[in-house]
């Protein structure tokens, strides 16, 4: 909390966030105040006062001394001064990289305020707590990951080990190889823009409710569209595949560097305003987002209809993985990188289609 103040400050352009800042703490609360104006001598006096009558240990006021702080709940050391006086340091970054937890300031792109946990950490922290190492740790986050490694065991034993399995030769395998990278790409690339956009949408409506409902109903109506529209235009599915997937990535780089300043622009709108740019926004998005998975599933069925549904098993179980993975990706490398790797994943697939089509030995396996 308050390396994300002193990161607020910075961007509102107080040069010096320390002399804004007040920071107490009790043995299991901590409250922290953060003021426009430096905090003048009579403001700190007023919180020290606060703070000495009520048993609060002071962790950080302008021209705090080592020696005011951990007096009444007493630590091995003054951690939190130690702490807040890093953060305001010119070695911030040192700080961040080298303590056992993850306390780096949550922005926009990664607001993840409950995010605490490092890997590297996990054996110093079992080996120091013993038994009790269960309550320290970040459970949310092991969870996530957990149904990461489930989801993908899964896919593995149901989907693609079938797969392999029921062969007439390498050719066969070798097409199949390109059907499950073209379909397990379409998967997870729509799933990591549809929470992508969630998050995005999120800030503008102002309420994760509104930001669920508005960016489902529209992925799925306008994505439905472009399949109904892919359906009616059978002929070139490649070349089709390749302008959508052009024009998809296009269109998510435009929307990356325009919608922070628009968003800004409109926030005060009334909520059915920012309800239909909300929409008018997605919706083209939405619409391409909806022609490859038809279009590659009619080039599959041009020459194994006995492949279809392995193609939509394949589409299925990447889906729920794309769901947990692209929450994985914001929470270490933020949602514009969900949004990137997901431009990436839609680049791919003119390939595998190109690979599909050019191996007609994509054979039934039953």
């Amino acid at each position: 909390l308050f390396a994300t103040a002193v990161e607020a400050a910075r961007v509102a352009g107080i040069e010096d966030p320390g002399e804004h800042l007040a920071l107490i703490r009790s043995w299991n609360t901590a409250t922290l105040v953060i003021s426009r104006a430096p905090l003048d001598a009579s403001r700190t006096a007023a919180i020290r006062r606060f703070a000495e009558s009520r048993g609060f240990d002071v962790s950080w006021l302008p021209g705090l001394e080592a020696s005011e702080t951990n007096r009444f709940t007493v630590l091995d050391e003054a951690t939190y001064y130690i702490s807040a006086r890093a953060i305001l340091s010119a070695d911030a970054e040192g700080f961040f990289r080298n303590y056992p937890f993850h306390v780096r300031p949550a922005t926009d792109d990664r607001p993840y305020f409950f995010r605490f946990f490092r890997w590297r950490s996990l054996p110093a922290l079992v080996s120091s707590a013993g038994r009790d190492w269960v309550n320290y740790v970040e459970w949310g986050y092991l969870v996530l990951a957990a149904t990461v490694a489930q989801a993908l065991a899964a896919a593995l034993l149901l989907v693609l080990l079938p797969l392999a399995l029921f062969r007439r030769g390498q050719g066969a395998l070798a097409g199949r190889i390109s059907l499950v990278t073209c379909f397990a790409g379409l998967g997870v690339a729509f799933m990591f823009l549809e929470i992508a956009f969630i998050q995005k949408l999120l800030l503008f409506l102002h309420h994760p409710v509104y930001a669920v409902s508005v960016v489902l109903a529209t992925f799925l109506l306008f994505a439905g569209l472009g399949s109904l529209y892919a359906d009616r235009r059978r002929s070139h599915p490649v070349r089709r595949v390749v302008i959508v997937v052009l024009l998809l990535a296009a269109l998510a780089a435009i929307y990356l560097a325009v919608l922070p300043s628009l968003f800004r622009a409109l926030a005060g709108w009334p909520a059915a305003g920012r309800v239909a740019v909300s929409v008018a926004i997605l919706s083209p998005l939405a619409f391409l987002m909806g022609i490859p998975f038809p279009t590659c599933l009619q080039v599959v069925s041009d020459r194994s209809r006995g492949m279809v549904a392995w193609a939509w098993g394949v589409n299925g179980a990447a889906s729920v993985i794309g769901a947990t993975v692209a929450t994985l990706v914001a929470v270490h490398a933020g949602f514009r990188a969900v949004v990137l790797v997901a431009v990436l994943l839609y680049l791919t697939v003119p390939l595998s289609v190109r690979l599909i089509v050019a191996r007609s030995d994509v054979s039934d396996p039953s």
